[in-house]
């Protein structure tokens, strides 16, 4: 819930493969993966709140300690997490780490 899974690289798949299991995914963005982005499972874009967006992070120059995976303005990720699910300021919660109500600890 509320998990961005975005430009993963995989062998079986850019996102995930499952074996003999379910997994269940809400409000999430699946952006940008490998193809095949998901292998032994449906798609789940589109259900269950889960979007495929470019996430709009404020910064990703330089390389991956130098990133500021902070959602810029604009970014549809914003408000776009679990409807029951609160952020420290009382709106519905963002997709990505610093959504929720402990988003703001990071």
């Amino acid at each position: 819930m509320n998990v961005a899974v975005i430009a993963n690289i995989g062998h079986d798949a850019g996102a995930f493969a499952v074996d003999e299991s379910t997994l269940a995914l809400r409000y999430g963005d699946l952006y940008g993966n490998s193809a095949p982005t998901f292998t032994s499972m449906d798609d789940p874009t589109g259900t269950d709140g889960n979007l495929a967006v470019d996430p709009g992070y404020t910064d990703l120059t330089g390389g991956p300690v130098d990133w500021d995976l902070h959602l810029a303005a604009g970014s549809a990720l914003f408000d776009a997490g679990d409807p029951g699910l609160l952020d420290a300021d009382g709106t519905r919660s963002d997709i990505g780490a610093f959504g929720g109500p402990g988003g703001a600890d990071w």
